[in-house]
């Protein structure tokens, strides 16, 4: 009876299309954990964000929205883009600013600024706009790609 057992156990191993089908299996079970654990919920808070920033428009979005009755109807389109592109920068900036301390309080960093720096000084980067950003310097290339 033992033999039996071990000889069905060897066949199964040994069957290649069976072994195939229990990875696959694994496989689409760790993906549907991860999807139901992280994946779907950041989706829903990254939605969220974005809904709050599309409902509560930065300066420069509505300073875009107002000139929308100024602009050429052709460069409508041009426009929409540039604020879905501020809205879309607002979002990534509120979940980086949630993010930020939760990060830091474990020592793990957003952004690696020494790879940006090299030894030889070459290449020397403002660390006070690393760390607050620089997302007001985008309106005039925006009005720019407007005035084209």
């Amino acid at each position: 009876m033992q033999e039996s057992k071990i000889y069905e156990i060897a066949q199964m191993i040994n069957n290649r299309s069976t072994v195939e089908n229990d990875l696959s299996e694994a496989k689409s079970m760790i993906t549907k954990m991860f999807h139901d654990k992280y994946i779907n919920k950041m989706h829903t808070a990254i939605i969220e964000k974005y809904d709050y920033s599309y409902n509560n428009p930065t300066k420069e979005v509505n300073l875009l929205n107002a000139l929308k009755p100024f602009i050429v109807e052709s460069k409508h389109t041009k426009l929409e883009q540039a604020i879905e592109m501020l809205t879309f920068m607002n979002t990534v900036s509120n979940i980086k600013s949630e993010v930020a301390p939760v990060l830091y309080s474990q020592n793990v960093s957003i952004q690696d600024e020494s790879s940006f720096i090299h030894p030889d000084g070459i290449y020397e980067i403002d660390e006070s706009c690393l760390k607050t950003g620089s997302k007001n310097q985008i309106l005039p290339l925006i009005l720019l790609m407007l005035a084209q």
